[in-house]
């Protein structure tokens, strides 16, 4: 019901207490489409407004020409896209010689025994549990006392899991090691990647910068290397 012009007035709304974002990013398109449907639910654009907002008077309630179409959530929408670009592109990434889970756990922790039930039977990073990848994730880093296989079998892996449960620290950081000005242009985790796989990569990280953030460290891996590293021939 505001009466400046939207989206960009900053004005708020006294009926739903939602205050006029210009919109500017896809995080704030997707705070609009949970506030329209938190108001849908309850009244209000967001729980902690129930106390601040008001009914509408008769006429009040009016459709701007300005209003924003959102029928579905652009978060959701966008790690959808994620997810398949990922699936589509590593989907048949055989294991190869890689360095397991288990054997970066041992590597980093002098041989010793994960505290997991795990022997790392897959044949398929979309076989490994959740918490199997939240454990090793946590416990070591199989991008770090791993080798080019490891990095390419068990990326995707990660990249799906961080789109699950939004975090994303792990996967970013394995994404991020090229120092500016090093040799050869481009890493071997980037070349070990097909350009297909280059591509899903910049996907996830266009995620994570859009929705996950702010995380420097995603914007300067997707701007400073898998966004050129896509590009070139």
């Amino acid at each position: 019901m505001l009466d400046e012009p939207t989206p960009g007035s900053y004005t708020t709304c006294p009926i739903c207490d939602w205050t006029d974002d210009a919109l500017a990013t896809p995080a704030a398109r997707e705070a609009l489409y949970q506030a329209r449907a938190c108001y849908a639910a309850t009244g209000a654009s967001s729980r902690d407004s129930l106390g601040a907002v008001r009914a509408a008077a008769p006429g009040e309630l009016r459709v701007s020409d300005g209003l924003v179409a959102l029928s579905n959530s652009p978060r959701a929408e966008a790690a959808a896209a994620a997810r398949e670009a990922i699936v589509r592109a590593f989907g048949d990434v055989p294991p190869g010689d890689r360095v397991t889970l288990t054997g970066a756990y041992r590597a980093d922790g002098d041989g010793s025994t994960p505290r997991i039930d795990w022997d790392d039977w897959d044949t398929n990073w979309r076989d490994i549990p959740g918490e199997v990848l939240d454990f090793f994730g946590n416990a070591t880093s199989v991008f770090v006392f791993g080798n080019l296989a490891s990095f390419r079998y068990y990326l995707p892996a990660y990249m799906l899991r961080a789109i699950e449960t939004g975090d994303a620290m792990r996967v970013v950081s394995a994404l991020d090691r090229k120092t500016p000005g090093t040799t050869p242009e481009w890493s071997a985790e980037v070349e070990a990647l097909n350009p297909a796989q280059r591509a899903a990569v910049v996907e996830f990280l266009r995620f994570v910068v859009d929705f996950l953030g702010p995380d420097d460290r995603a914007e300067r891996a997707l701007e400073r290397i898998w966004l050129p590293a896509t590009a070139a021939p």
